[in-house]
C-alpha cells in the first residue's frame, strides 16, 4: 500500500492555538484506513482553521454506513416548564451570486446544491420529528461584509416551500418571533 502525508490545520484539543496535524493517508488506489487520524478520500478540508478535527477524523473510521452531519442552529425559547425548540436553521454565507454578484458564485452554488441533495433530507427528518420548521438561510453576513445594514437574508422554509428575503432588521424580527403563537 502506498502512503502519502496530509496536513490539516486546526485548533488543538485545548481550543486556542492553531496547530498542524500530519498523518499518513491512503491513496485512491488503496483506500484502507490505518488509524483514527486518517481521513477517507471524502473528507473536505477544515476551512476556518479554528476547529478541532479529532472527533471528525475519528468518526470517519467507523463503519462506512455511519453518517453524521452538523446542525448549524437550534432556535429555542425558555418557557415556564423548561426549553422549547422552535426552529432548526442551516445557514450558508451567500456572496456567491444567489443574492449578489460574487466571483465565487459557482463554488458556493455547488455547496448549496450538495447540501440540498445530501443533507437536506436528514435535516427535514429532524425538523419534522421535532414538529418545528426547518429553514435554509442564505445570507451576506460575514467578515467581508461587516455592516449589518448591508446584510440580506434569503430565508427558505424547507417544510412548506415558502421563501422570503429580509433586511437585517426584518430578519431579527423574524427570529425573535419564532415560536410565538401568532408569528
Amino acid at each position: 500500500m502506498e502512503l502519502n502525508n496530509q496536513t490539516i490545520t486546526g485548533a488543538g484539543p485545548t481550543g486556542g492555538k492553531s496547530q498542524q496535524l500530519s498523518y499518513p493517508c491512503s491513496t485512491p488506489e488503496s483506500p484502507a484506513r490505518l488509524s483514527y487520524m486518517e481521513p477517507t478520500m471524502s473528507v473536505r478540508p477544515e476551512y476556518s482553521g479554528k476547529r478541532d478535527l479529532t472527533y471528525s477524523a475519528w468518526h470517519r473510521t467507523l463503519n462506512q454506513n455511519c453518517y453524521t452531519m452538523n446542525l448549524d442552529w437550534v432556535e429555542y425559547r425558555c418557557v415556564k416548564d423548561g426549553m422549547k425548540i422552535v426552529a432548526l436553521i442551516e445557514d450558508k454565507i451567500d456572496l456567491a451570486g444567489l443574492l449578489t454578484n460574487h466571483p465565487d458564485q459557482t463554488q458556493r452554488k455547488t455547496n448549496v446544491a450538495r447540501w440540498r441533495e445530501k443533507q437536506m433530507p436528514v435535516f427535514l427528518q429532524v425538523a419534522r420529528g421535532l414538529n418545528v420548521p426547518g429553514y435554509l438561510v442564505l445570507h451576506t453576513a460575514c467578515q467581508e461584509n461587516p455592516k449589518p445594514e448591508n446584510w440580506i437574508f434569503s430565508v427558505h422554509n424547507l417544510c412548506n416551500g415558502e421563501s422570503e428575503i429580509f433586511s437585517e432588521k426584518e430578519y431579527r424580527e423574524f427570529i425573535e418571533n419564532l415560536g410565538r403563537a401568532n408569528a
